[in-house]
């Protein structure tokens, strides 16, 4: 049952329309709301302190209707905003969260500005770095007034490709690998445009991740323009692709990985369909042979 609050107004002094359907828009009115308002949030900061309980489960309850008013840019919004906000519940890379205990965990708060952006960050997120989801109404509206009502906070943007920046390359004794697989990714892709990079992930299920443009390599500036394929050094797929010997079937199997990786991100178009489908036909051509007998092994 939702938690509802209620309050006696003397209206001797407000005025009603001609057609007696609305109330006069004047300095009375404007007067009332403002004691209305001032007299929620006395209650409201009552209610944090004497009952966390029913307060948590108010703000639940009214989490959009708390999120519009407490960002709407006049004195009282700030108010409103120093006492819900940090109650107010939001998506992260560790799933629901409550703002406070975000803050709690680190108190940079760092957040995706779309859901596509979250999506791409959380199938990779380096572990211990908590990113809240932006991406929805009110959402960024909401992080970006946390420093004016919670000292010490910041708000920072995080791109995927600075995520990415934050992953580490595969050790010295695999350099030499991983840096032939990046040359014979690269060719692989050559006419798509994009460009391969190695790197670690936090998991080893994801095989690869797109990156549609940012800086993700400081030694190598030029490239911030370009997409990217960061492919993980410690997927055993991607391990697979290092022992290809045959040219033809790592590059159909690289671009199979590209597609899959677009298809993640949402970001596919009929190129990358075609390319699937050019690479499926190759692929299943090479396994069972032209004529329908499996290739020996």
């Amino acid at each position: 049952m939702g938690l509802f609050a209620w309050a006696a107004v003397n209206s001797t002094k407000l005025e009603p329309t001609a057609s007696r359907e609305a109330i006069m828009n004047n300095t009375v009115l404007t007067t009332t709301r403002r004691k209305l308002g001032q007299t929620a949030l006395t209650w409201l900061r009552t209610l944090a302190d004497t009952d966390p309980e029913r307060f948590a489960q108010f703000v639940a309850d009214n989490e959009l209707e708390l999120r519009s008013a407490a960002t709407h840019g006049d004195a009282q919004s700030l108010e409103l905003a120093e006492v819900a906000l940090p109650m107010l519940t939001v998506q992260t890379t560790e799933g629901q969260m409550r703002l406070i205990d975000v803050i709690g965990r680190n108190p940079n708060v760092l957040y995706a500005a779309s859901v596509k952006e979250f999506r791409t960050i959380a199938s990779f997120n380096p572990g211990g770095r908590i990113v809240v989801n932006a991406g929805h109404t009110l959402d960024q509206e909401v992080l970006l007034m946390l420093p004016q009502v919670m000292s010490g906070v910041t708000v920072t943007r995080a791109y995927p490709a600075s995520e990415v920046a934050a992953l580490a390359a595969p050790s010295t004794e695999a350099g030499s690998d991983a840096l032939t697989l990046e040359q014979r990714g690269n060719h692989a892709l050559a006419t798509t445009g994009c460009r391969v990079v190695v790197r670690q992930f936090p998991s080893t299920d994801l095989p690869a991740v797109f990156i549609g443009h940012g800086q993700i390599d400081i030694a190598s500036p030029g490239y911030c323009e370009l997409p990217h394929l960061v492919v993980n050094w410690d997927n055993r797929a991607v391990r697979a692709l290092t022992r290809t010997t045959d040219n033809l079937v790592f590059s159909r199997l690289m671009q199979l990985l590209f597609v899959q990786a677009r298809m993640a991100a949402q970001c596919d178009g009929p190129e990358d369909r075609a390319l699937l489908s050019e690479a499926l036909d190759d692929i299943i051509v090479l396994a069972a042979g032209v004529d329908g007998t499996e290739v020996a092994r």
